[in-house]
Order: C-alpha cells, then sequence, then structure tokens
C-alpha cells in the first residue's frame, strides 16, 4: 500500500486519494522506513507528528495543574524540614532556611479563589532549591 504526505500534513492512502478523487501527483510519497515510523508506530512518548517528523507536545500549562504541582512540592518541604527539626543529618538536603524560602515562594505561586478554584498568582514557577549558589 502506497501512502501520500498531504498538503495540510496528514497521511492519507493512496486508495483514499482516489476514492476521494484528490489529484495526489504533486504530495509526497512516504518511503517504507518512514511508513514504519509514522503509520505502523505509536510515536515515541510525549511526541507528536509535524509532517515528517516527531516534536514536542506542548504542555499546557492550568492553574489545577500547577496548583497540584505546588502541593506536591510543598509535601516535599514538609519533609524535608522534618528531617531538619529531628537532627537527621543523614537524611536532610540544604539547609532549614532554603526550604522556607522555596515553600513561601510555592505559596506565592498559586493560590485558591474564594469559592476555592485554584487560580495562579506567581509570574514564574519556582525553582526547587539545588545548593548550586
Amino acid at each position: 500500500m502506497r501512502y501520500f504526505l498531504t498538503d495540510t500534513g496528514l497521511i492519507r492512502t493512496e486508495t483514499a486519494l482516489r476514492i476521494n478523487r484528490i489529484d495526489y501527483s504533486e504530495y509526497v510519497e512516504l518511503t517504507e522506513q518512514q511508513i514504519e515510523e509514522f503509520v505502523i508506530n505509536p510515536p515515541p512518548e510525549g511526541k507528536q507528528r509535524d509532517g515528517l517528523s516527531w516534536v514536542d507536545i506542548p504542555v499546557v500549562v492550568t492553574a489545577e495543574s500547577e496548583y497540584q504541582w505546588v502541593q506536591s512540592e510543598l509535601a516535599d518541604v514538609d519533609i524535608q524540614l522534618k528531617y531538619h527539626a529531628t537532627g537527621d543529618i543523614k537524611r536532610q538536603q540544604l539547609t532549614a532556611e532554603d526550604w522556607y524560602v522555596y515553600a513561601i515562594a510555592l505559596r506565592d505561586y498559586t493560590s485558591t479563589d474564594d469559592t476555592g478554584n485554584p487560580i495562579l498568582v506567581g509570574d514564574v514557577r519556582p525553582n526547587r532549591p539545588t545548593g548550586g549558589r
């Protein structure tokens, strides 16, 4: 079976193009390797097809997704602060002050409105402290 890339970026079989009376003489015919990569095999994780190449799927940032991320990060901060509070030097990372600053930045990034819906209040997602000062 022959496959073609249409001028709108769709991949169509020769049969489908003929049935729909579409002149495909100017379309790009896919090679066997391209057929395997773009028709037979599933796309790579996190990728979508753009013409005959794979590109990253755009990440959609929503207040809800960012709020959930902040909650997850705050849970990690709590764990680190417990290590510091109990003197667990084997597990603690960075300083307690680093974690306090990060927690405040996280809380300044998202919040909830009067009805409990997540909202973004900061402009930039805070960076987790790494100790590389």
